[in-house]
């Protein structure tokens, strides 16, 4: 099981270089992802799709927007369901989230 996440983690983190490769840009990507979440709205469709959308709190993370899997119909996100973390992920997340503040802080001052 593990194999499975640390080969998905890789494939995500590379998955930017290897559109950029096969396309010249990821532009493409973004727009496609971006024309599917809008047909599933004016279509009043229902889909599971990992997006952000800002919730009180995830696992003790506060105050930081979490992309997570949500249930999209016509009126946009109909539910948010939140994944049960182990304890290794959990510290990731708030390392995370830790990273995050840090950079908004840091955005802030130039």
């Amino acid at each position: 099981m593990l194999d499975d996440w640390e080969t998905i983690d890789e494939q995500v983190r590379k998955a930017a270089s290897t559109i950029i490769a096969g396309k010249g840009a990821t532009y493409y990507g973004i727009g496609s992802a971006l024309a599917h979440i809008v047909e599933i709205i004016l279509r009043e469709q229902r889909s599971i799709l990992t997006v952000c959308f800002p919730v009180g709190e995830v696992v003790g993370v506060k105050d930081i927007t979490v992309s997570l899997p949500n249930l999209l119909g016509g009126s946009g996100v109909v539910e948010t369901l939140q994944p049960s973390l182990n304890e290794d992920e959990t510290t990731a997340l708030h390392a995370s989230a830790d990273d995050c503040k840090t950079c908004d802080r840091f955005a802030l001052l130039v």
